[in-house]
């Protein structure tokens, strides 16, 4: 499924459906409409991702923002991830 593409309300998708949704997700860095947590229970924080999600989902022209529940993105990861994403993008200003 490609990215910003409109996928089924998710409590009425069907199991392989929803695996090739997480299977793509899990496959992308973190950005500014796509974040992984571990955990957290604070609905107010909660909210707050919600809100930040979908609106920078809006602003990148995508059709969804994702919140994946029970991933941790080590540190690490994220600084190679960040440091992928400067290298493309310095790649393509060229």
């Amino acid at each position: 499924m490609a990215a910003g593409m409109s996928p089924p309300i998710i409590s009425k998708m069907r199991p392989e459906l929803l695996q090739e949704l997480a299977a793509h997700l899990l496959a992308q860095p973190e950005q500014r409409w796509l974040e992984f947590k571990d955990n957290n229970q604070d609905p107010e924080r909660i909210g707050k991702y919600i809100s930040a999600l979908s609106n920078s989902a809006a602003l990148e022209e995508m059709s969804f923002g994702y919140l994946v529940w029970g991933i941790e993105v080590l540190p690490a990861i994220r600084l190679e991830q960040a440091s992928i994403q400067q290298q493309a993008g310095r790649a393509i200003n060229r």
